[in-house]
């Protein structure tokens, strides 16, 4: 049975545990066109008898140009009705749309987008319909794969200064969990160097008294004591299994010592496109939704969940890091990483544990972008968890309520 499948059978839990959405088709619900002609082959995409995907899409450029252009787009909106149609396709008719002024419309055709052009129209439209949130959202998603990206900082900044200039958010979205030590301020003896950011770097290290290896991680300014005690507070309560385990720390000198894993984070396996290192899917995305739903049971929300926050141990189980920006849940903002924060949370609502699913999602469709065709079924899920807050999993138990069979 298909995850699709899966998740529509589960009827009885409440909204926030409701199945996936389907793609609900932007046509109006007219009949598919006759049989004799190329608008109704357009139709029949998807089927035994319907146009490959490159014939399509030049069936429907040409009809594009001419007087059956609503019929074009009607016959590719019927198709969406029963298949999966590309989303190139899509993406030309919903252009289409927005030149005749069908903005609404438009947004139908770029439903579960996940390609950059896409997203960079479906952000544009949304901007211009007053939903600044949701398009700083898809804008920094779009930042989290490509600084570069033509037009998307400018559009970040711009909106962002719109809608939130006094929430502290990280802009790189390369984000390194943070910080690191020299000789002189540890006990422990450096190994080499590990990640480098904004606020520290992380180092490989050995405890020569106990003879093990460890993460030593220690914050560059004097100013971040609050938060490097903070997050060993936070996971020291939060102690158990998916969760970083915490050998030492000193506030002085600005460290904090942690279990070493020399598999090292998502990030890296996605940088990389090593994704066989995060072992089988479904119990990669089983174990976290686990450690997420000890955590929201906590009442905690973590609030920078990222690839380079989840770590991998030696059975490629992942394992939840860096509690310096955790909050209870309702607490507002105390800022979080370009790319992986909530509409919601843009715009200033109070933190909760469905901003963490958010973030969720948005880990699991940067693991499906690698095009690992193992990954690739999960993208309906990835999806669900980047829906509006009312729509998707409240929590890390309703989103293992989702996954059971």
């Amino acid at each position: 049975m298909s995850l699709w499948s899966k998740l529509f059978r589960r009827s009885n839990v409440d909204s926030s545990d409701s199945p996936l959405p389907t793609s609900h088709p932007p046509a109006h619900k007219s009949p598919p066109p006759s049989d004799n002609d190329e608008i109704a082959l357009l139709s029949r995409f998807g089927t035994e008898d319907g146009p490959d995907e490159a014939t399509a899409d030049r069936l429907l450029h040409i009809a594009l140009t001419t007087p059956r252009q609503q019929k074009a787009i009607d016959a590719i909106a019927h198709a969406m009705m029963h298949h999966e149609v590309p989303e190139r396709l899509r993406l030309v008719c919903a252009h289409t749309l927005v030149q005749r002024g069908e903005i609404p419309r438009a947004l139908l055709f770029l439903d579960s987008v996940s390609q950059t052009p896409s997203l960079m129209l479906k952000a544009d439209l949304l901007h211009d319909q007053g939903n600044v949130a949701s398009a700083l959202s898809i804008i920094e998603r779009v930042l989290a794969r490509d600084l570069d990206t033509p037009g998307a900082r400018e559009r970040h900044r711009r909106w962002r200064a719109q809608l939130a200039p006094h929430l502290p958010i990280s802009q790189d979205s390369r984000d390194v969990t943070v910080a690191v030590p020299n000789a002189q301020q540890s006990p422990y003896r450096i190994v080499r160097e590990i990640a480098r950011g904004g606020a520290g770097t992380v180092y490989e290290a050995r405890d020569d008294i106990l003879q093990r290896s460890l993460a030593l991680k220690v914050y560059h300014q004097s100013s971040d004591q609050e938060q490097l005690q903070r997050e060993a507070q936070i996971a020291i309560q939060l102690a158990g299994e998916g969760i970083i385990r915490i050998f030492d720390i000193d506030l002085n000198g600005g460290w904090i010592a942690l279990e070493w894993l020399p598999r090292g984070s998502v990030r890296e396996a996605i940088r990389r496109a090593h994704i066989d290192a995060l072992g089988e899917p479904s119990s990669f995305i089983h174990k976290l939704a686990l450690t997420l739903s000890h955590v929201h049971e906590r009442g905690w929300v973590h609030a920078d969940l990222k690839p380079g926050n989840i770590l991998l141990d030696a059975s490629a189980a992942p394992i939840l890091s860096d509690f310096g920006i955790a909050v209870r849940c309702g607490e507002p903002n105390r800022g979080g990483s370009t790319g992986y924060l909530s509409p919601e949370r843009l715009a200033g609502a109070p933190v909760e544990p469905s901003d963490d699913i958010y973030a969720l999602g948005r880990i699991l469709e940067d693991i499906i972008r690698t095009e690992h065709h193992a990954w690739s079924p999960w993208l309906s899920l990835a999806e669900h968890c980047m829906t509006e807050r009312s729509t998707r999993p409240r929590n890390g138990q309703a989103l293992l309520a989702l996954l059971r069979p």
